[in-house]
């Protein structure tokens, strides 16, 4: 033994165990110092040095156990931050030089967020010890929290530079870079971890978000898998590949990926909120609700899910919500253009246009490359009338991202395409590259067959317009006969009610209804031409008012509909209310929400001098105009399939009969047809029906500068034109079934 201290002389031995212990023990009997009860104090918490004679001194080192580690370690994991790094700074005084001391302290001001000194505890531990590589990567952390980009990547590549094979270094540089969009850098390093240790999981995950970030999906989906085969028990991989699977349209497995994460982890917050970003692509809105209110609750300052709570809010008519939802999402993060883009689109929903065009500006000079602003921009302009604006901003969006889908379809919603038209081509590289079941798929689909449809490659149009309806009907869980039930209940729950409300109206409701694409755009821009007349849009609020207040009971399970006296009271209340809050002054405002045709029944019981107008258009021209649009937003679920197209149509036309027969005289018939015929003839019918002075104005509704944020919007920018509706006669071999189904209502 004395051979082996020898050989070492002044060397510390920091881990004796064992026989060691003892035969040091023996040795250290008869050594001069302060504390000999070295069976209390630990002599492994002591140093050794060798005299020349020969003879063993004992003092304190500078260093930390193994045991101490452990403890910070443990302290850090259970999230008490403040004790650690008191605990660290009161022993810093005892062991000033202890590198792992201070590389603690740096973790932990780094877990404070103060990482000013944060990076000054990793540059005292990389003073201490240059060849510090965990001190190297802290600091790098530090130093990117600080927002200084290139000195955090280049503390991360001098930890990778000492050790070539440091998977942990090569690991957080790669996460960083993708972090700086930096993707294809990301992949290298990352998978240089992943070669310096292949059972490095978190490696793995990342690997597949930069993956993701480049839309290699398939090979993300295999990396993630790969993470929780090394980890069963990882979240967040389970969470990344949820996130994976919902981009290649795997919905449901999407949604099983991040209850598993959630079931792992039920605080996860960013998995609650990714939940409810499936659970609203698959349409099931108030589960989706429910997700980003967890979210929140987990994480209050949670900016992100403020703002997917908004969106989600905005899908079910809550826009008043879900306004004060993206607000609060800006004011945690001021800089989020995330934010400020669902913003703009809420705003655009409540027929606040312009204010929605500065929100999708300041999210474009918050992130310049942001294409679906862009997009988004786009379609304002577009509502706004400003056709030549709108066009270059989609272009903008799809110069940015070439395959950006929704942007395309935008874009061809606005023009009319020609044979030697190269964004064509663009188009098709987009629906080729989309992954077969995703939304990608379904924009360019649609977009797609709009290019073949202007270019005269009709059945390739047919093909494509019958594939993207294929594709969005798989990802609705919808049956017609959900349908039939309600309509059902509707009509078997209709009493006149006993007392009808009156009272004072500031302003008196219009309501246009219809089928969608029956010609209830073209009325309302006339009639909002009318200098007594405000033009409000398809407003959800009567909706919202009946089954608010009047469903009791599910649809399908016993409900039904009432209509006693409060009921009635409660939605006119409501729908007031809603109308009040409208920048209106006129004294008509017109809502043209088509589906309210369903709620005529309550709409008379608690408007009774209300006005009705009902849009009728050929049965054909409707349906096929309906089938060859997508509405990504909306709740036209029969619209996909051409059979339970032309069963709705048959269930809104007896629904129609019903209301004639309970309120003769009450609601104004209009033939879309007639009024492209007769344009000033039926214009004067219609302004005398709604109790409004003739008005010149009216026939010029094109002039009109309103926003009109429907599938209309272009066509309203335009003179009444004849014939459009034998549009659909190009397709007329294709739909042949069509016409058999609806040959005994046309």
């Amino acid at each position: 033994m004395f051979e082996l201290l020898e050989m070492v002389k002044v060397h510390w031995v920091e881990c004796l165990m064992g026989c060691y212990f003892q035969v040091l023990t023996k040795l250290c009997r008869n050594c001069k110092h302060p504390e000999n009860d070295y069976s209390r104090i630990g002599i492994l918490s002591y140093g050794i040095i060798i005299k020349e004679n020969g003879s063993l001194m004992f003092f304190k080192p500078k260093q930390l156990s193994e045991e101490q580690i452990q403890q910070f370690m443990q302290l850090f994991v259970e999230g008490k931050i403040k004790q650690l790094i008191d605990e660290a700074t009161t022993l810093l005084r005892k062991f000033p030089k202890a590198q792992r001391l201070h590389n603690i302290l740096s973790v932990g001001y780094c877990a404070a967020r103060n990482y000013d000194d944060a990076a000054t505890f990793a540059k005292q531990a990389i003073a201490l010890q240059p060849d510090y590589t965990r001190a190297y990567v802290n600091l790098g952390n530090a130093l990117a929290k600080l927002g200084n980009t290139d000195e955090a990547v280049a503390a991360y590549r001098q930890a990778v530079e000492i050790d070539t094979d440091f998977a942990e270094g090569y690991n957080t540089l790669g996460a960083f870079l993708l972090s700086t969009g930096e993707t294809a850098e990301a992949i290298k390093n990352l998978t240089r971890a992943i070669e310096a240790n292949p059972d490095y999981y978190r490696a793995h995950s990342n690997l597949g978000n930069a993956l993701r970030d480049m839309d290699r999906l398939d090979e993300a989906e295999a990396s993630y898998r790969e993470a929780i085969r090394l980890k069963p028990d990882y979240a967040e991989a389970h969470n990344n590949l949820g996130a994976a699977l919902g981009d290649l349209g795997r919905l449901i497995e999407a949604e099983a990926g991040y209850r598993e994460a959630i079931r792992l982890r039920p605080d996860y917050a960013e998995a609650h909120s990714n939940l409810g970003n499936a659970l609203r692509d698959m349409d099931r809105l108030d589960e989706a609700e429910a997700s980003y209110r967890e979210a929140i609750r987990l994480k209050p300052d949670y900016a992100e899910a403020h703002s997917n709570l908004a969106t989600v809010l905005g899908d079910l008519g809550r826009l008043i919500e879900a306004e004060a939802g993206c607000r609060e999402a800006i004011r945690l993060k001021p800089g989020y253009a995330e934010a400020h883009n669902n913003l703009g689109t809420v705003l655009g929903d409540l027929g606040r246009p312009i204010e929605a065009e500065a929100c999708y500006r300041e999210a474009i000079r918050l992130k310049p490359d942001y294409a679906e602003a862009h997009s988004n921009l786009g379609t304002a302009l577009g509502d706004l009338g400003r056709l030549i604006e709108a066009e270059a901003s989609c272009r903008e969006a799809i110069r940015l991202r070439p395959d950006y889908a929704e942007a395309h379809y935008g874009l061809s919603l606005i023009k009319k395409f020609t044979v030697n038209d190269t964004q064509i081509s663009l188009i098709e590289y987009c629906y080729q590259g989309a992954e077969t079941a995703s939304q990608d798929r379904i924009f360019a689909s649609f977009a797609l067959a709009k290019a073949y449809e202007d270019t005269g490659r009709l059945d390739d149009a047919f093909q494509l317009y019958l594939e993207g309806n294929r594709l969005n009907k798989a990802r609705l869980d919808y049956n017609i006969q959900q349908d039939i039930k309600l309509f059902d209940h509707i009509i078997n729950s209709f009493v006149y009610p006993a007392q009808q409300p009156a009272g004072y109206l500031p302003q008196r409701p219009i309501f246009i209804i219809g089928m969608p694409r029956s010609g209830t755009s073209l009325v309302e821009q006339i009639l909002a031409s009318h200098s007594e007349v405000f033009g409000a849009g398809e407003l959800p609020d009567m909706n919202s008012a009946v089954l608010t207040h009047s469903l009791k009971g599910g649809i399908g399970s016993g409900g039904h509909f009432s209509y006693a006296a409060n009921v009635i009271k409660k939605i006119r209340q409501s729908y007031l209310a809603k109308l009040e809050a409208l920048p209106a002054t006129e004294p008509f405002i017109v809502d043209k929400m088509p589906h309210n045709f369903l709620w005529v029944g309550h709409i008379l019981s608690a408007f009774p001098d209300a006005r009705i107008i009902h849009l009728s258009r050929d049965p054909m021209a409707v349906c096929w105009s309906i089938f060859k649009l997508y509405f990504p937003r909306s709740e036209l679920y029969f619209a996909y399939d051409l059979d339970a197209l032309a069963d709705y149509y048959k269930l809104y036309l007896r629904l129609m009969d019903f209301w004639r027969d309970q309120f003769p005289g009450n609601i104004y018939d209009l033939s879309y047809e007639a009024l492209t015929e007769n344009q000033e003839q039926e214009t004067r019918r219609l302004l005398e029906y709604c109790g409004l002075e003739w008005q010149e104005r009216c026939l010029d509704f094109h002039l009109n500068e309103r926003a009109v944020s429907t599938a209309s919007n272009v066509q309203v920018r335009e003179k009444m034109y004849k014939g459009s509706s034998q549009a659909w006669r190009k397709f007329e071999k294709q739909l042949q079934p069509l016409v058999e189904r609806l040959r005994d209502v046309a």
